[in-house]
């Protein structure tokens, strides 16, 4: 302190740790759960991290590793986190990192697909889910080594039309979608096509997904049961 030519003993030195805030690399909904995952920073050894879901922030947790799986959320909520770097010894902390928002949305449930009776497509079903907008559905056949995006909708169902004239197997990964959230990936069991030929015996699929053919036979003929050999 100065006053004039006055001047004070000088005071106790205090010390300051400077620390960078983080940033949130990784946002991503799960099966019932959001995952966040941020960068480590030098001179922290503890991360806070907050959430919004409505109102003001709420402290979350208090982590020493760099991710986190939130399993309290709710299908068609919009969450909002952020967190701070702190130092337990120093009592040093950093300044907020950039929130980031994801809406969470459940893992679509119920995925089905079956050929259609005309022997041309494949009808696929799902289940809705809480709070999407829309459904992405991928496609990926047997000769394919990574799924294919056939379309967006907001219905549970979706005709494929765009299928192979000889015998193949499809699986089929539908997403919910709210605007940039995605659910968690979904996929169907295989579903076998065999598209139907003029020269071929019909054939339909009940609702249990069993296959039946029906064989025409003339007065006399005889018929012997067989079992049909998946593929």
């Amino acid at each position: 302190a100065v006053n004039g030519k006055k001047v004070s003993k000088a005071s106790k030195a205090v010390t300051v740790t400077r620390m960078n805030y983080t940033i949130i690399k990784t946002i991503t909904n799960g099966n019932g759960s959001v995952k966040v995952t941020w960068a480590k920073r030098s001179g922290a050894n503890q991360y806070k991290l907050y959430r919004k879901a409505s109102g003001s922030y709420s402290l979350l947790k208090k982590l020493t590793a760099t991710t986190y799986t939130d399993k309290k959320v709710v299908s068609g909520t919009k969450y909002t986190y952020k967190i701070v770097c702190y130092n337990t010894k120093t009592k040093t902390k950093s300044m907020d990192c950039t929130a980031r928002s994801i809406t969470y949305l459940d893992k679509v449930t119920g995925v089905f697909a079956r050929e259609n009776n005309d022997g041309k497509s494949i009808a696929v079903k799902w289940n809705a889910v809480k709070g999407a907008a829309s459904y992405t559905i991928y496609r990926i056949k047997a000769a394919d080594s990574s799924f294919t995006k056939l379309a967006t909708t907001s219905s549970t169902t979706y005709t494929d039309t765009k299928v192979s004239n000889n015998p193949t197997a499809y699986m089929y990964n539908i997403v919910a979608v709210k605007k940039s959230s995605v659910s968690a990936d979904c996929q169907s069991p295989v579903t076998a096509f065999l598209p139907k030929r003029d020269n071929l015996n019909s054939y339909y699929y009940d609702d249990n997904n069993n296959l039946h053919v029906i064989i025409k036979l003339n007065k006399g003929d005889k018929y012997a049961e067989g079992k049909a050999l998946s593929d």
